[in-house]
């Protein structure tokens, strides 16, 4: 007997393929920023590399993702790699697939982020080549690095691979926020609190602690977590509905959640006890030793926080004509003051550092403070400035910081859309 590995045919002659011609060599499937030498604007993509002496007529072959269907996008006449090239596909679901050979042609269909799957098949619907991955790092993609798939340091469209991204151990991973009782289904987030990407395939996550249970789900090969970043699984009991979907739900009155190794090693544990009727549950703050609940803040895949019990955004002018200025009023209703000096505000709860409050600004009990965008949008002034956007609907956090600069998350927050010249939003007591 054979193995006949990628090559399986039932209802048709048995075949093993040996492949020397053009392969997948990397691949980015979370593009949100425009990198150097991507696409622009900025799209999912993967690059083909042709190993071989000569160019490569790649007409009649074709790509599936998902599930393997030869002829999905078929590479159209005139459809080349060079020898020793690079050549890159978008995958750009978004825009009409390429009928016709371009530079950077367009298969038409996206890469899912929560993973997913890359086929190549000769003209004869013969798979070729494949790659299948989990969960991806925002704007950071996958390749060939010595012969084996990994993260790579940085991209590299079109050219040859960067080395294989620095990681963090395993160890370092936490159960961070679930959810088993609240509006709609289940799930479970995890965190990684370092400052470099961790390696998740090969992970188990079960709510069972025997031994039985303990493969209940396995983490997808070529899955990682950005550093500070979240992952989020919906604990739905429908894996067939997703990649990020487990075979289990939560129970709402108590369960274990165990996320191990695959001999068995716990890295991380909850024992959860019932769960709130509304909201969720988690440490507080994020990787830290404290579970409390989130009964107004359930906030999967972005940093657990509770509202500040003395700090509110309480207006907003985001369309100014001079006289006046863009700006953000901030109110204390307590009866203590709030030193603000280094608390973090910002416009993406992803990327919570952006402005630093300077050293000294003191919200009186009962009185107001003034943050002017001249200071956040400054790039003297912000680490990551930014402006306040009157067209569309805004996020808005300021955050909270202990002695060390570690957030301690605790924040206020504000919603607002779209404003006329000169008006302002603001809360209102009824």
């Amino acid at each position: 007997y054979a193995l006949f590995a990628g090559t399986p045919t039932p209802g048709a002659p048995n075949y093993k393929l040996s492949w020397d011609g053009p392969v997948f060599n990397e691949v980015l499937a979370r593009s949100d920023t425009v990198v150097p030498g991507g696409p622009d604007p900025a799209s999912d993509w993967v690059e083909i590399f042709n190993p071989t002496d000569q160019a490569y007529d790649l007409a009649g072959f074709s790509v599936s993702t998902g599930p393997a269907e030869p002829g999905e996008w078929i590479f159209p006449t005139g459809a080349t790699v060079p020898s020793g090239g690079h050549l890159l596909l978008l995958c750009d679901g978004s825009q009409p697939a390429s009928l016709e050979w371009s530079d950077r042609p367009n298969i038409g269909r996206s890469l899912s982020a929560e993973g997913d799957a890359l086929h190549l098949f000769d003209p004869a619907g013969r798979k070729v080549d494949s790659v299948e991955f989990g969960f991806q790092v925002r704007d950071q993609s996958i390749g060939r690095s010595l012969g084996t798939w990994t993260l790579l340091a940085t991209p590299s469209p079109g050219d040859a691979n960067s080395a294989a991204a620095p990681t963090s151990a395993y160890t370092w991973l936490r159960l961070n926020e679930w959810q088993a009782n609240g509006p709609g289904d289940d799930w479970i987030e995890i965190v990684n609190p370092v400052d470099r990407p961790i390696n998740l395939s090969g992970l188990r996550l079960t709510d069972d602690p025997s031994y039985a249970g303990l493969d209940r789900y396995l983490i997808p090969g070529l899955s990682f977590i950005a550093p500070g970043d979240f992952v989020v699984w919906q604990a739905d009991g429908k894996p067939a509905a997703g990649p990020d979907h487990l075979p289990f739900s939560l129970d709402p009155l108590g369960e274990t959640l165990r996320l191990s190794t695959s001999t068995g090693l716990i890295i991380d544990q909850q024992v959860l006890s019932a769960q709130p009727a509304a909201g969720s549950q988690g440490r507080f703050p994020d990787a830290g030793t404290e579970v409390v609940d989130f009964p107004q803040t359930a906030s999967p895949g972005a940093p657990n926080y509770l509202p500040h019990p003395s700090v509110v955004i309480n207006e907003v002018l985001a369309r100014a004509d001079p006289p006046l200025e863009n700006a953000v009023e901030l109110a204390n209703p307590g009866e203590l003051p709030v030193d603000l000096g280094g608390w973090w505000f910002s416009d993406d709860e992803h990327q919570l550092r952006k402005f630093r409050v300077p050293p000294g600004t003191v919200l009186p009990p009962g009185g107001y403070a003034v943050l002017f965008e001249d200071q956040f949008a400054n790039p003297a002034l912000a680490d990551q400035p930014f402006s306040l956007v009157a067209d569309d609907a805004v996020r808005l956090f300021l955050s909270e910081t202990d002695a060390e600069d570690n957030l301690t998350g605790r924040r206020a927050t504000a919603t607002f859309g779209p404003a006329e010249n000169g008006v302002s939003l603001g809360r209102h007591s009824t």
